[in-house]
């Protein structure tokens, strides 16, 4: 018990000793919300930003991107950028070329440039939309073309 009090106090004081250590402060400057949310979408599940784009996940989207075409957990992710204000805007919700009932497209995203990758985590499908493996998974690679992401390739492991 002594031990214990005397590592606590010592650390106690290395905050007090050391002013350089100090709490940051962050401050929200946006909350964002899908164009079309609808309850148990997990929009903001997954979340990468890069520059003045943004891309955010919602696995459990059910509508294609045209707000159609209904299948449960299909997933989805949205585009955001920075308008010349500095106010994040919504410019563009994507899915799998090949979407699927319960393939939670946007479980995970990332962004570089003009470029993104989408996962897709119970994805069953080869990247010839064929072989069907239960939640063997996929990757989707989109670029930025004209203004418009666009989906370039599926990607999946070799040994799924």
């Amino acid at each position: 018990m002594k031990n214990r009090i005397t590592g606590s106090l010592f650390i106690l004081s290395l905050f007090l000793i050391n002013p350089s250590i100090q709490a940051q402060n962050w401050n929200e400057i946006v909350k964002s919300v899908a164009s079309d949310r609808a309850a148990n979408d997990e929009y903001g599940t997954s979340v990468a930003i890069d520059g003045n784009y943004a891309v955010v996940g919602a696995p459990k989207e059910d509508e294609d991107e045209n707000g159609l075409n209904t299948l449960q957990n299909a997933g989805a992710a949205y585009i955001l950028t920075k308008d010349v204000s500095g106010n994040w805007v919504e410019v563009q919700k994507i899915v799998a070329s090949d979407r699927a009932l319960f393939a939670e497209f946007g479980s995970s995203v990332s962004i570089s440039g003009n470029y993104l990758i989408i996962g897709s985590q119970n994805e069953m499908r080869d990247a010839f939309s064929a072989n069907p493996k239960p939640n063997a998974g996929a990757g989707y690679i989109f670029e930025r073309i004209a203004g418009s992401w666009v989906e370039v390739a599926k990607i999946v492991s070799s040994d799924r």
